[in-house]
């Protein structure tokens, strides 16, 4: 796509409420969400631990 059509672009993807993003952004936010996931099993982990030695 030229650059002189990134306005009408952008435009367009706000009509159907969309957006677009870079594959750099796409990749970091897919890691730190990932990372988020890993975090959050980790602690759900610890408490079906501690709820079966109960």
């Amino acid at each position: 796509m030229p650059i002189e059509d990134e306005p009408r672009n952008i435009e367009l993807l706000r009509a159907e409420s969309a957006r677009y993003i870079t594959y750099d952004t796409l990749i970091t936010e897919s890691i730190n969400s990932y990372k988020d996931y890993l975090g959050k099993q980790k602690e759900i982990n610890e408490l079906i631990s501690i709820i079966e030695r109960i």
